[in-house]
């Protein structure tokens, strides 16, 4: 069995790295733009410190340009099952694939309920989903609204080696100084 984790550089990261430890073959693809500029803190190369470089089921994909979005869906038919994240179910949908949707923030809070062609397309794409997932319990009034059927809370999973100290340089020396204006 193959299964895409798509469009979440941190949570698709953990789970795809979990399922590899568990002999499922799963694979990651993320935008290059979600790990860079000021969303670094999503580079999975950051927080495993395992890593030197990227492992090779890290796909690189441009997701967010819509010129690109038959390249992604004729990717996504390669895979048995695809978890997606963010606006990714939309590709998941198109793709005709069986698929999990998955949001947590923004996507279903602000975008589903825009009054545009991605915020139509995203609703639709969470109603077919073989299952939607929602991840904070305050997100149950909108999932309602949406009229989302096939819904299930589940809380975010946490990769806690992120929350393990890490090695830092200590400070050494009278080099301190403090400015500290009034």
């Amino acid at each position: 069995m193959r299964i895409l984790q798509a469009g979440n550089s941190n949570f698709g990261y953990v789970m795809a790295k979990e399922l590899r430890k568990r002999g499922i073959e799963a694979d990651l693809l993320i935008s290059k733009q979600i790990i860079s500029g000021s969303a670094s803190i999503n580079d999975p190369l950051l927080h495993d410190q395992e890593l030197d470089s990227y492992p090779e089921w890290v796909i690189f994909g441009e997701i967010n340009k819509r010129t690109k979005i038959f390249n992604i869906i004729k990717m996504m038919r390669k895979y048995d099952i695809i978890h997606a994240y963010n606006a990714v179910p939309i590709h998941a949908m198109l793709s005709k694939k069986p698929y999990v949707a998955q949001s947590g923030g923004d996507d279903l809070r602000i975008k589903a309920f825009e009054r545009s062609i991605t915020g139509y397309l995203l609703r639709r794409a969470y109603r077919k989903a073989d299952q939607f997932v929602y991840v904070w319990p305050i997100h149950k009034p909108f999932v309602e609204k949406l009229r989302i059927k096939n819904s299930i809370y589940l809380p975010r999973i946490w990769d806690v080696q992120y929350f393990t100290p890490r090695n830092s340089k200590k400070f050494e020396g009278d080099d301190l100084r403090i400015f500290f204006p009034t």
